[in-house]
């Protein structure tokens, strides 16, 4: 905050050679008496020298006391004089002989605080009091005389005025005469100025002092022939400028500003007291030495208003009391006080610097007389005028604070179905800054997603948008989100204001919406070719079905599937066995392994496969199938299906084979008187031995355990030749008669052993008589 600019004060002049002008007096002397234009001089030791004498120790030692200055009277009452400056002022001198008279009167009066009678290298620091040959006598002062008038043309013209005691008096005054002297205090009135002075003479004549010599004036006769002294006069000196100081705290706040306590102290040091004429606080707002702001620290408090600027809160510096306009501060006192402004500035420069608030405390300071104390040198331009004083520069600062706003993004639903859908979003942005940043201008929307947003929806921003504390900006705009099942949509939408300084507020915030699956779903079809079969029954014999696995993906559905598993509960996993010979209907050459395989929706293919199966009539053979796949978001689909196969009854089917084993017992028993004997055994004219036989009708075996055939008979051994039968015994035998054709043959068994071929037994007696027995066999079956 920089206001326009007031009126300046003026800076003060100063005198030429710190020369001071009090009392509106003029240097001028109103009376006639001392020359005028001595007022720099060099001191009497160096016009001693300069005259030709010799100073070996560097100073003259004046004893003499045959002139003196009795009195010095300031014309004006109230003189001032400030310690340690030369100064001029005029006064009434009154010169003094103590001697019957004396020539070429000459008063060195010393502009430093050496003594005019130390030897100070020829430098011209001190003033001359010469009074004038021309004005001696003049207003009845008859002591004042020209002793050494020019009495013949030769003559040198000696302008240098004498004194004498012949005319009844020993002491002269001049009157209002311009005196220039070092101001400094006397030690026994330390507010009144110690006059100082060495006067020379001559004490014969010699026609030889003019204002006009070098140097000018009388030097003293010899090293002792002066007279210094030095007396209190009535020169009041003025109390010496304090040093103001002041602190503040804190020396930084952020905008809009706050409270900032300044604490001022001065001691006065001098013997006098001083007095406080005025005293502000003088503020530069921006740092650029113009001065903006004066704070009177003896005013009217303020309330802090609406408008920037800078408010004295409070303030205890003492003031003068009712009555009067100035505040005493006596000697060896301090005053202190504290005061506090409240600087209000919500506008601060437009590169973000802090405002810089530059104050001095400036204090008019003015002694008993209203004298001003000090000349301004401690002030900044614009108050350096006679008797201001100030402080050092203090400098606070209003520190940017980068304005903030809030966003919020709001997605009227946070999730959509897969592949995506309209989403609409709405943009909050509030102003969360301080109130020194209302408002603020909005000027952009950015999606990081959906780019620029001004003039998308209803966010129009056109040349920015005030952004009131209280009145948030809102605004919505609808966008496409699409992905696939799982995915997660997030944009972040980032807003930008600006706030009186041009510094830039940021703020972002995000919305996610979810895209979730749409389920795909499959179908899995078992179809059993044929549906039903004859049992098996008690037999190894098996049914061969063929199993179509027909599988689709739901048309409704948004992902692709891959399949890669069918598992049957009864027949394990079908996964290799399964290739796919059709899709869509169409036959697919050569057929596709299942798994890896891929159907968009709506789409389907079928795989076949043979399985056999058993069971017994009335049964059913139910199994389940279960395939599997994944979509595009990677999500298990699966499906089942069964297949029934019956199994229906069988009529009993038989073959009818038979075969026929025989055994033959055979008891012969000798009724007669002689032994016989066994001589031949043949069945169907082939001797009965084992293995033998007539090939496709019958063979002879003799075969254990054949050995009887009912209780009472027996045991049969093979039949076989060379028995003997006593008379009255018996012989048995037995044989085993295997058929053709067996059950390996088919046809009927057709065996006729008669005549002339049944079985034959022949048997002899001792006498060779023979006798032989019989059989006719005939087997016949009929399948």
């Amino acid at each position: 905050m920089k206001p326009s600019q007031r009126n300046r004060l003026l800076k003060s002049l100063t005198v030429p050679f710190g020369i001071v002008m009090l009392g509106g007096l003029s240097l001028t002397p109103a009376w006639a008496g001392i020359f005028p234009g001595l007022q720099q001089e060099a001191c009497m030791a160096d016009a001693y020298i300069a005259k030709g004498g010799s100073l070996a120790g560097g100073s003259l030692n004046c004893t003499a006391k045959d002139i003196e200055v009795s009195k010095v009277v300031p014309v004006n009452p109230n003189q001032e004089c400030t310690n340690g400056q030369v100064f001029t002022f005029n006064a009434d001198v009154t010169i003094k002989t103590n001697a019957s008279e004396r020539y070429d009167t000459t008063f060195y009066l010393p502009r430093t605080s050496q003594s005019p009678q130390v030897v100070q290298g020829g430098a011209r620091n001190c003033s001359l009091v010469l009074p004038k040959a021309s004005d001696a006598g003049e207003n009845g002062q008859v002591a004042y005389v020209n002793l050494e008038p020019k009495l013949k043309a030769t003559d040198f013209l000696d302008t240098c005025g004498d004194i004498t005691k012949a005319n009844g008096t020993d002491q002269y005054t001049l009157l209002n005469q311009p005196i220039t002297m070092l101001c400094q205090p006397s030690p026994t009135d330390p507010n009144k100025a110690l006059f100082t002075y060495c006067a020379a003479w001559d004490i014969q004549k010699s026609l030889s002092c003019s204002e006009s010599t070098v140097p000018p004036g009388a030097v003293p006769a010899t090293k002792s022939k002066c007279n210094c002294d030095s007396f209190t006069i009535n020169v009041f000196i003025r109390p010496e400028p304090p040093t103001i100081t002041k602190t503040v705290e804190p020396t930084s706040l952020p905008e809009p500003g706050g409270v900032f306590t300044y604490n001022l102290s001065f001691t006065n040091s001098s013997a006098a007291s001083l007095y406080i004429a005025s005293l502000k606080d003088e503020i530069d707002v921006g740092g650029d030495g113009s001065y903006d702001k004066s704070v009177d620290l003896w005013g009217a408090t303020e309330s802090v208003g609406t408008a920037d600027g800078i408010y004295l809160l409070s303030s205890t510096c003492a003031k003068p009391a009712a009555g009067s306009t100035t505040k005493e501060v006596l000697p060896s006192a301090t005053y202190s006080c504290e005061f506090t402004l409240h600087i209000k500035d919500r506008d601060l420069p437009n590169d973000q610097s802090p405002e810089k608030y530059v104050d001095n405390i400036v204090a008019l300071f003015k002694d008993k007389n209203g004298g001003t104390v000090g000349d301004g040198s401690t002030c900044p331009t614009g108050f350096q005028s006679a008797g201001n004083n100030c402080s050092a520069a203090k400098m606070v600062e209003i520190t940017n604070l980068p304005p903030a706003i809030a966003v919020e993004k709001t997605p009227s639903v946070d999730e959509v179905l897969e592949p995506g859908a309209n989403v609409t979003y709405t943009v909050r942005v509030t102003n969360t800054a301080g109130d020194h940043d209302d408002p603020l201008t909005l000027t952009s929307l950015v999606d990081d997603k959906f780019g620029d947003l001004d003039g998308q929806g209803t966010c129009d921003l056109g040349s920015g948008v005030a952004l009131f504390k209280g009145s948030p900006f809102e605004c919505s705009f609808t966008e496409f989100v699409g992905g696939n099942a799982g995915d997660v949509h997030t944009n972040k939408v980032t807003a930008k204001a600006l706030d009186n300084e041009g510094d830039e507020a940021t703020g972002d915030d995000s919305a996610t919406v979810n895209i979730n699956d749409v389920a795909s779903t499959i179908t899995l079809q078992k179809d059993a070719v044929p549906i039903s079969v004859l049992e098996t029954g008690d037999s190894d014999e098996k049914r061969s079905v063929a199993y179509t696995f027909t599988f689709s993906v739901d048309a409704g559905g948004v992902d692709k599937v891959t399949f890669n598993d069918l598992d049957d509960d009864v027949f394990g996993n079908l996964t290799s066995l399964c290739q796919v010979s059709k899709k869509n209907g169409v036959t697919l050459e050569p057929a596709v392994a299942l798994s890896g395989f891929m159907l968009n929706p709506g789409e389907s293919a079928s795989c076949t496969l043979s399985k056999d199966l058993q069971g017994n009539a009335g049964e059913s053979h139910t199994n389940t199938a279960t395939i599997s796949g994944k979509d595009e978001d990677h999500q298990t689909v699966t499906d089942s299906d069964d297949a029934t196969v019956m199994f229906t009854d069988e009529k009993p089917d038989i073959s009818k084979l038979f075969a026929l084993k025989a055994a033959g017992f055979v008891r012969i028993s000798n009724n007669g008187v002689d032994t016989l004997t066994v001589t031949a055994l043949t069945f169907k004219g082939v001797d009965v031995a084992d293995g033998n036989g007539i090939p496709g009708s019958f063979t002879l075996y003799d075969e254990p355990g054949v050995s009887t055939h009912e209780g009472g008979f027996g045991p049969f051994a093979f039949c076989t030749t060379g028995g003997t039968i006593l008379p009255g015994g018996h012989y048995d035998c037995a044989f085993v008669l295997e058929l053709e054709p067996g059950l390996a043959d088919l046809g009927n068994i057709d065996l006729q052993a008669i005549n002339p071929e049944p079985l034959v037994v022949t048997l002899k007696d001792d006498e060779l008589n023979e006798v032989k027995a019989e059989v006719e066999v005939t087997i016949q079956t009929l399948e």
